[in-house]
């Protein structure tokens, strides 16, 4: 009987210590964000699964790690309250970008009932993911996904992140506060409508307070 209980102790100690195991190459950290984008110096666009545009953003990087960054990386931590995360993180894994920015779609001919050239922020929805929420509610609300937003957004690659919330708008209705704190690298073009088979010209606009940005993609429905 006695070994039957030391046998189911030290199985429990075992149990233990692989639960909490160490993520391998994290560090510790007072801040949640790793890696800030203080602004957007260019971006790059490609299809993704025939429907969709999948954009990234870059810009200079402030960080956490290197010493020369110190003090801006913490100036803009203290910014947005992001000051007592105090756990272990991979470096760099968590970006975000903290220059605002505003995206603009046309194609090259007709769209539907779009004319060619004109605005398709109507018909073209943005999703993002954000690490605002999370930061804010002091590292508490971790996560807005439901069930029925997995099914549906799921899909896209790098979307779902531990402390980053699901951003989905109309490129129309997208605003400032919903850019707050951007992954800039996982960001996606969704068409709403379908226009009819053929091979289509998009061209992607992004504008921050003093520049306008310009990059085109083919797209064949």
């Amino acid at each position: 009987m006695k070994k039957n209980i030391l046998f189911f102790v030290l199985v429990c100690i075992l149990a233990g210590c692989e639960e909490h195991k160490p993520i391998s190459g994290a560090v510790f950290s007072k801040s949640f964000i790793q890696v800030y984008v203080t602004t957007v110096d260019s971006f790059g666009v490609q299809g993704y699964n025939d429907d969709a545009i999948r954009m990234w953003i870059k810009g200079e990087n402030i960080d956490n790690v290197h010493d020369a960054l110190d003090e801006a990386f913490k100036s803009i931590s203290k910014q947005f309250g992001d000051t007592c995360y105090n756990r272990d993180v991979v470096p760099f894994i968590n970006k975000a970008i903290i220059e605002e920015f505003f995206i603009n779609i046309a194609c090259n001919k007709d769209f539907n009932d779009y004319p060619a050239g004109a605005s398709l922020n109507e018909v073209v929805e943005f999703i993002g993911s954000s690490a605002y929420e999370y930061v804010k509610s002091g590292y508490v609300n971790e996560s807005n996904w439901t069930e029925e937003l997995i099914n549906e957004y799921g899909k896209y690659t790098g979307i779902k992140r531990y402390g980053y919330h699901l951003v989905v708008k109309k490129l129309s209705e997208l605003t400032v506060p919903d850019t707050k704190l951007l992954d800039p690298t996982w960001m996606y073009l969704n068409f709403l409508e379908k226009p009819s088979s053929g091979e289509y010209v998009f061209t992607v606009t992004v504008k921050t307070e003093d520049k306008v940005l310009q990059e085109d993609i083919t797209v064949i429905f």
